[in-house]
């Protein structure tokens, strides 16, 4: 699926979503007030079923879980681009933390997130949307996945087993 920009979602406050995946269900809350557009986008591309069925390509054990790309390559987006919303300097991005993924480049953000998995050390660069609420342990089986080499022989963070994310359902709406 591809779109020229996100619909109105008609969010105007928390709004609770679980992550069905593979290894369990994940609970979040979304806080438009931390990132407005990019709690919107998440939940439009939700309710259009944009994460149904997509693989997650990025498993870093104790930093974390990226996932929403329909590629699963780290290059697929829903053809658009986000601006950037990032905390305040000093953000601690520790573990349940849920921000959404970029290049470099500013405002590059679409549809890939991340999952804080432990203290990070990143800097505020990262639009912050949310939290995980419940499902650590989904989580934590998550990290637990046997990796590989990346596409670029970066990094060990290719799952060799697939982790879904079989659905994303809004609650409430």
């Amino acid at each position: 699926m591809q779109f020229d920009a996100p619909g109105d979602a008609g969010v105007t406050g928390p709004v609770g979503v679980v992550l069905h995946t593979s290894c369990g269900a994940i609970t979040l809350e979304l806080d438009p007030a931390l990132a407005p557009e990019t709690v919107n986008s998440f939940v439009f591309l939700a309710r259009q079923g944009y994460f149904d069925g997509t693989a997650s390509h990025r498993i870093l054990p104790g930093f974390v879980i990226q996932a929403g790309d329909p590629t699963a390559s780290g290059t697929g987006s829903p053809g658009y681009t986000l601006p950037d919303e990032f905390p305040a300097e000093g953000f601690a991005y520790d573990r349940g933390v849920l921000a959404m993924a970029k290049t470099p480049a500013p405002h590059s953000g679409g549809s890939q997130f991340f999952i804080v998995l432990g203290p990070t050390g990143l800097p505020a660069a990262y639009s912050v949307f949310g939290r995980v609420t419940d499902g650590f342990d989904a989580i934590d089986l998550i990290a637990s996945v046997p990796l590989g080499l990346n596409e670029f022989g970066t990094e060990t963070s290719r799952p060799l087993e697939t982790v879904y994310l079989e659905r994303v359902e809004v609650l409430g709406g």
